[in-house]
């Protein structure tokens, strides 16, 4: 790497998005209530792996289970928060998916990045 900056900088950018993307894990696991810690997870989950459909949704392949990981809590918890955040419709539920809805083109994250 001292001879070629090219990987140097390759190397940086790679150690700082994954930062990056540790830290909003890190602070979406914050938030108050579960029902927060779920959705802030699956909107940061989805932003980084979803596929994107139209301008406001991204669906992400994930178990309920996976989820429970991710913000601390039980499966059966985190299906009782999922099943309320699929009532007010903020996800929407399929085997093994979750489709993520944001409220508006305008609320919604940007596409992913470009140096992906």
């Amino acid at each position: 790497m001292e001879q070629d900056a090219n990987v140097a900088i390759t190397a940086a950018r790679l150690v700082t998005r994954h930062t990056y993307d540790l830290v909003n894990l890190v602070v979406a696991r914050t938030e108050n209530t579960l029902s927060a810690r779920v959705l802030s997870v699956l909107k940061h989950l989805a932003l980084l792996n979803g596929h994107l459909l139209g301008e406001t949704a991204r669906t992400l392949a994930v178990s309920q289970k996976d989820i429970a990981i991710a913000v601390g809590a039980s499966r059966q918890r985190v299906n009782g928060q999922l099943r309320a955040l699929e009532r007010y419709g903020h996800i929407q539920l399929s085997y093994r998916n979750v489709t993520v809805f944001w409220l508006t083109p305008s609320t919604s994250p940007i596409t992913p990045r470009e140096d992906r």
